[in-house]
């Protein structure tokens, strides 16, 4: 049934909770898991007194966070090297939301296994949810382990 389990991750133990639940499924399906992760550019948006001023990226060495993302998701990859399973890593660069759908949609993806806070009101509004972005936008199922540490 599935050929392609994508699993976002952003260096949590908590986004780590979803690993388990798509090695499952992938051992079942005999589907291939691409882990992923995003590294997102600082942006600042100034404020609009007295006229707009376009948001500018502050200056960080990304290329250096791309690649601790990527050493990081070969450390998951080979954790679970232990089973026979086929196991891509991917960092990109953005929104994790809108990469993680552009992701998906580009690459076959057949079923998202990701984990969430399980946050509502105030923190919400405040932090967002990407989980939630993923699956209203997804036009794939969306499996969200809902975690609330």
């Amino acid at each position: 049934m599935y050929k392609h389990i994508l699993v976002p991750l952003d260096s949590s133990p908590l986004a780590e909770k979803a690993i388990p639940h798509a090695q499952q499924l992938a051992e079942l399906t005999g589907a291939r898991i691409t882990l992923m992760s995003c590294v997102e550019p600082y942006v600042i948006t100034m404020p609009m007194v007295p006229a707009p001023v376009p948001a500018y990226e502050i200056d960080t060495d990304m290329e250096a966070l791309v690649a601790d993302r990527e050493e990081y998701l070969e450390v998951v990859r080979d954790a679970l090297a232990a089973k026979p399973l086929n196991v891509d890593v991917v960092v990109l660069r953005g929104r994790p939301a809108d990469e993680i759908l552009r992701f998906v949609e580009g690459n076959e993806v057949d079923l998202i296994v990701m984990t969430t806070h399980g946050r509502s009101g105030l923190s919400r509004f405040i932090y967002g949810s990407v989980a939630e972005r993923v699956l209203h936008g997804a036009k794939v199922p969306a499996l969200l382990i809902r975690i609330t540490e």
